[in-house]
């Protein structure tokens, strides 16, 4: 990811990357070559599953401090930024000074777009006929434990985010940062663990939060046949079959 960011991260900026991990001398071992890329390694404990994940809200309030500059993105570690990417976006712009990614999974094309794969995909067809029989809409995964901090009304569903990947205005994401962070602490204080972690706790913040909606080419995944007829800029890794496939990617990248 380290390598893949490097050459298409915000081209045209000084860029830090902040590396939350509970392997520092491994972390440190990365370097960079680059004048405009500093590396500032943040150690975490080992918190195991799903808290690694859960948590990352209470280990950015920890590091707040070192968090500056005018842009702030959080990118999952399983991440690669396959073309160049930030330049386009207009910070400035945004809603609240915050942006979220549309989750690449509900995410849906409209108009011909979508007629266009339903037929190329009757498997996507058939899925979305399924859901829509269910009376969930709209699409996605959302909290349904009410004893949950991330416990999002069924009037308040509207757009559904990914917890991958995600940016804003420094001051606003550490704002937020502290929000979710005493939310998630609320709810494990009380035995309860949101169903998708940190994602159903960006949810709800969403939920009561306006902010501008990025579409899901920041946060690809190649395995969704409804996302063939955009053109990725971030894809997720498959952490499963393709991890080797992946570190070619990097490889590649890195030549």
């Amino acid at each position: 990811m380290f390598a893949s960011a490097e050459l298409y991260l915000f081209p045209s900026q000084q860029l830090t990357m902040h590396l939350f991990t509970d392997e520092v001398a491994l972390a440190r071992q990365i370097q960079s070559s680059s004048n405009r890329v500093q590396i500032k390694v943040h150690e975490v404990p080992s918190w195991g599953w799903p808290d690694a994940t859960l948590l990352r809200f209470r280990a950015i309030n920890e590091y707040a401090t070192d968090i500056n500059g005018d842009l702030a993105c959080w990118l999952d570690a399983d991440m690669l930024v396959v073309r160049s990417t930030g330049d386009e976006l207009t910070p400035k712009e945004w809603v609240k000074g915050l942006a979220f990614v549309r989750h690449p999974g509900y995410w849906r094309p409209t108009g011909s777009r979508q007629i266009r794969t339903w037929l190329k995909q009757p498997r996507a067809l058939a899925s979305d006929i399924l859901w829509n029989l269910t009376g969930k809409k709209p699409l996605g995964a959302w909290e349904d434990n009410d004893q949950s901090r991330a416990y999002v009304m069924a009037k308040q569903r509207w757009d559904y985010v990914c917890g991958g990947a995600w940016s804003g205005l420094t001051d606003r994401i550490l704002q937020m940062s502290e929000v979710l962070a005493v939310r998630t602490d609320e709810d494990l204080a009380n035995n309860l663990v949101a169903r998708w972690h940190d994602e159903s706790h960006i949810n709800w913040y969403l939920a009561h939060n306006a902010a501008t909606l990025l579409g899901p080419e920041y946060c690809y995944e190649r395995t969704y046949p409804h996302l063939q007829v955009i053109e990725p800029r971030i894809e997720a890794v498959n952490k499963g079959a393709e991890v080797s496939t992946a570190r070619q990617e990097v490889n590649q990248i890195s030549r």
